[in-house]
């Protein structure tokens, strides 16, 4: 009898066992497929130090839909996500409440694009400086961004493409 009740605690330690160790890799692959973020960098605006602008990637893992919903940062009064277009060789920026994010290709934000824009800044961008910004979502949690303040984008300066050839 005391082997049989033996029997039957083992085998329900291994059962909870099971459960406890699926549960923590359904936690794992979440956290393996949060939403992740880089290339974060942020330049000055050459006009205004009370105006700055914020370009970086966001990635999705394949299967996974949210969307960018907003920001602030600690450096600013407000930030404010834009979409620019040249309309007549005239850039122009229009405010946007959001940006879908999915898992088939990552999210840039740069210039001449969707970026954010610093507004009300305490102090002026100085580059090699850092700042934090955090992004917002519709799902997922927020994540805090440190951003590196640079003097130019960092495609400034590379290698131009030979003659004839296009990226698209």
């Amino acid at each position: 009898m005391r082997a049989l009740a033996l029997c039957r605690l083992i085998g329900t330690g291994v059962l909870v066992a099971g459960f406890v160790s699926g549960a923590h890799m359904i936690q794992s692959a979440q956290a393996a497929g949060a939403i992740q973020v880089s290339g974060a960098y942020a330049l000055a605006d050459s006009k205004s130090p009370r105006l700055g602008y914020v370009y970086l990637t966001i990635s999705a893992p394949k299967g996974v839909t949210d969307a960018l919903i907003g920001a602030q940062s600690p450096a600013a009064a407000s930030v404010v996500l834009v979409d620019s277009s040249h309309h007549n060789a005239h850039p122009k920026s229009d405010e946007i409440p959001q940006i879908e994010i999915n898992g088939h290709a990552p999210l840039v934000l740069q210039p001449h694009g969707p970026h954010f824009v610093l507004r009300g800044m305490a102090a002026a961008l100085r580059q090699g400086k850092k700042i934090h910004i955090v992004l917002e979502f519709r799902k997922a949690a927020t994540i805090d961004v440190p951003v590196d303040v640079l003097g130019k984008p960092p495609a400034a300066g590379a290698p131009q493409l030979p003659k004839g050839v296009k990226i698209d």
